[in-house]
């Protein structure tokens, strides 16, 4: 009986040490959970003038779904959750969360972003996945990343054995979609008070808004822009775009030539509320494209001139009409093949900026793509001071 006893009372002294030790409060924070108040917000805007003046809405339409993240000092996602705001006039939108683990933390919120929906892919380190709620807890913030979609070349393009033959070297990606995001530092989670905090959500990608000049040189008049397989293609994307918070996220530093960009379609002609054309611009397209500033240290020089590696070189394909010819050539071409100018931009897309790219078509085009980077293609390019897409729209302008 003595030593039975001894062992209970030694199973007892356990017990309390063990029950003394989880009631420190300093102990087992992970296990204690406090209540966040979130509210979304979209950055102010205001209206300028450029060359063209249209300012694309930004509104709550703009908003297909918000996937927040709450990182703690390691970088590691400790809780995440994804919201449909929906559409409305509200200025704001206001999530409360009862069950965030007690921490300081850093929160990311990221709209648009859906791997299986939106025009972009998401990754968690090498592997193409889709953000859920469950598969980023505990995740290395570094290691979430946003890409290109695959895409595809316009049929007029494939249509053609030679045209083929020069983008088969290349791999096509879709028009990337229109990605926000926003950020809280210093989010303090106890058991005692409502954490409350604010996010702006700011695009993180840019517009590129492409107009054409066929009229101050006639070599181009007789080239069809408003046909449904007309296309810009643009070389040298950016490789991808991280989320996390200041230098952590951003546009990524490397570009590869031989990705691009490829956006079939018919330019427009309509000048709405006389706000895209004006003197020799007859037609335009806006295009959405990541930046490819070389990451978010150097947003704030929107006039810079893009690293020689990460410089965006623009394709423009058109439909030949009766009487074209292409340059250099004396022999009529056949109507309804397609026909290429090209050209280096050299001035930086930085996030939330409007760039206006003035094509200026001088000579009658080439009947075949480059297959990669080259000096000259008939086309001039003028580009303007940049603004904010809020406010802002800047201009490159390309002869071709």
């Amino acid at each position: 009986m003595r030593k039975k006893s001894f062992y209970l009372w030694s199973l007892l002294v356990v017990m309390l040490t063990m029950t003394a030790c989880s009631s420190d409060p300093k102990e087992d924070l992970s296990a204690k959970t406090g209540t966040f108040e979130l509210n979304f917000t979209f950055e102010g805007t205001s209206v300028d003038s450029r060359a063209s003046t249209a300012i694309p809405e930004t509104s709550w339409k703009s908003i297909k779904q918000i996937q927040f993240f709450l990182y703690d000092v390691n970088n590691k996602v400790v809780f995440s959750s994804i919201v449909v705001p929906g559409t409305g006039d509200t200025s704001s939108k206001t999530y409360t969360y009862t069950t965030i683990p007690v921490g300081d933390y850093t929160l990311v919120a990221v709209a648009n972003a859906k791997n299986n929906s939106d025009s972009i892919t998401t990754y968690i380190s090498s592997a193409e996945q889709t953000w859920t709620e469950g598969n980023v807890f505990n995740m290395d913030i570094k290691d979430l990343s946003i890409k290109h979609k695959p895409g595809q070349w316009s049929p007029a393009i494939t249509g053609k054995p030679e045209t083929k033959a020069v983008v088969d070297k290349l791999k096509p990606y879709s028009e990337p979609s229109e990605v926000f995001m926003g950020y809280a530092a210093n989010v303090k989670i106890n058991t005692t008070a409502i954490h409350k905090s604010s996010v702006s959500l700011k695009r993180e990608v840019s517009l590129m808004r492409v107009r054409l000049d066929q009229k101050t040189h006639t070599e181009a008049a007789n080239v069809d822009f408003a046909n449904n397989t007309a296309s810009v293609l643009l070389y040298c994307i950016p490789d991808q775009m991280g989320i996390g918070y200041n230098d952590l996220g951003g546009i990524g530093t490397t570009s590869t030539v031989a990705n691009s960009l490829s956006v079939t379609g018919a330019f427009s002609n309509q000048n709405v509320n006389s706000a895209y054309l004006d003197g020799n611009y007859s037609l335009w397209k806006d295009i959405i494209v990541f930046p490819n500033n070389g990451g978010r240290v150097n947003n704030a020089h929107t006039t810079a001139v893009a690293d020689d590696s990460r410089k965006y070189f623009v394709v423009l394909c058109g439909i030949t009409k009766a009487g074209h010819y292409f340059s250099g050539s004396t022999t009529e071409a056949p109507v309804g093949v397609p026909v290429f100018w090209y050209g280096q931009i050299k001035e930086v897309f930085t996030p939330n900026v409007i760039r206006e790219v003035n094509l200026i078509l001088k000579t009658g085009g080439s009947p075949t793509p480059p297959a990669t980077v080259v000096e000259y293609g008939g086309l001039e390019v003028v580009v303007s001071e940049p603004e904010d897409w809020s406010s802002n729209i800047v201009v490159s302008t390309i002869s071709m």
